[in-house]
């Protein structure tokens, strides 16, 4: 398992690569053996497959963010520290978004219960997979329920942000 994540980063001149300055990108990938940092003036898929390497075959613990889409499904697991903190985006929103906001954390919530009673020996992993189902399938059906509701394509509202950001949870849904 590795865990990755990059972010701006002031980019000197130093070795002559970066005349104007630009801003660059700190990119780190932490597994249990090693942390591995890179320094890169470029935010793109093309860094992130210089970060994990092209024969990667580990779980990738990472936000949203389209570098990693290369990746198969199976190997992809979204973070659940950014997810929460989407969810608490549309929770603040006001009128329905606020409202699905804070279902989708309660639900959220409901999973880690779970996930924690699995942790601490409480239940095993099939008990485990068997209550958190009819969770994951109601939280997926929120997503789903406001998608289908949509916004108009240029739309910039409270509810345009909550639709866009309830369409690309459901895109990696197998990821979560």
């Amino acid at each position: 398992m590795a865990y990755v994540d990059e972010t701006g980063a002031p980019t000197d001149n130093a070795d002559g690569g970066n005349p104007d300055r630009r801003r660059g990108w700190q990119w780190v990938m932490v597994t249990a053996v090693v942390t591995v940092f890179v320094q890169d003036l470029s935010r793109s898929g093309a860094a992130a497959i210089e970060l994990l390497g092209n024969a990667f075959g580990g779980i990738v613990v990472s936000d949203r963010f389209s570098a990693y889409n290369h990746l198969a499904t199976q190997q992809r697991q979204l973070c659940w520290a950014h997810v929460i903190r989407d969810l608490t985006a549309i929770a603040e929103r006001p009128g329905v978004s606020g409202e699905t906001g804070l279902e989708l954390l309660a639900l959220q919530q409901q999973l880690f219960v779970q996930w924690h009673q699995w942790k601490d020996g409480t239940i095993d992993w099939d008990q485990l997979q068997q209550s958190c189902r009819p969770i994951r399938q109601h939280f997926e059906g929120t997503l789903q329920r406001v998608v289908d509701l949509g916004c108009a394509r240029k739309e910039r509202t409270p509810w345009a942000q909550t639709v866009r950001t309830c369409h690309k949870l459901l895109q990696r849904k197998k990821a979560l």
